[in-house]
């Protein structure tokens, strides 16, 4: 829970200073990013302000277009890098962790000096990555159960998050 708590506190702090959440999936995972962005964009338990968030790669044109003139491996951090400011969050679900468009992303994000998080599973064997600031792990080896588990982590940080901000 405390990385709950302590990912929520830096997303409150981030829409205090005008950040927005910017989140990157592939497959089941862009769908929990989307499902995330509606939660916080429209509301979760309570009736409040919207808070910022966007999907990378919801905008089929930009998708398509980064993908084909460069490759699918920079889709999310040429996106990235022309939305991310210094006081938004980057959170990246993967269940592998190891999807080359996620890590190029994460990287992008370190370079611009912008918090990271990856919401993952016990697949994920790099621990050590230094462009990821915190990381949430689903305790499971199965895919499927590990995006049972992301919906799961998703609702906690929307609630912690509206708690973080005072509502």
């Amino acid at each position: 829970m405390n990385s709950i708590k302590l990912i929520s506190e830096k997303i409150a702090q981030s829409f205090n200073k005008n950040g927005k959440v910017i989140l990157a999936g592939n497959g089941g995972s862009f769908s929990d990013c989307l499902h995330m962005s509606a939660e916080l964009t429209g509301r979760f338990k309570l009736d409040r302000s919207p808070f910022p968030s966007i999907v990378l790669g919801s905008n089929g044109s930009s998708l398509t277009a980064i993908s084909n003139d460069y490759s699918y491996s920079s889709c999310f951090a040429r996106e990235f890098e022309a939305l991310g400011n210094k006081d938004d969050i980057l959170i990246c679900i993967s269940t592998s962790g190891e999807s080359e468009n996620i890590l190029n992303c994460l990287s992008k994000s370190s370079a611009k000096g912008i918090f990271s998080i990856l919401i993952t599973s016990e697949l994920y064997k790099n621990n050590l990555n230094k462009y990821i600031d915190n990381t949430i792990v689903a305790k499971t080896l199965s895919t499927s159960i590990a995006q049972q588990m992301h919906i799961i982590i998703i609702h906690l940080l929307c609630e912690e998050i509206e708690r973080c901000m005072g509502l």
